[in-house]
């Protein structure tokens, strides 16, 4: 068998997963210093994003 290239939804969902443990360390980085209120908005917005990566 000829090694394949991975396919392109494989690399789709390993560069979509990069992009968001990216995004999760800037929103933990922000929330460290933020209120409450800030820190709640932030959770918000992160389980919201992880519900919209789900294919």
């Amino acid at each position: 068998y000829a090694k394949e290239n991975p396919p392109i939804w494989f690399i789709n969902q390993a560069t979509g997963i990069a992009e968001s443990e990216r995004q999760l360390s800037r929103t933990y980085e922000r929330t460290q210093n933020a209120s409450v209120g800030d820190q709640a908005e932030a959770v918000f917005e992160r389980k919201v994003n992880i519900a919209s990566d789900v294919p």
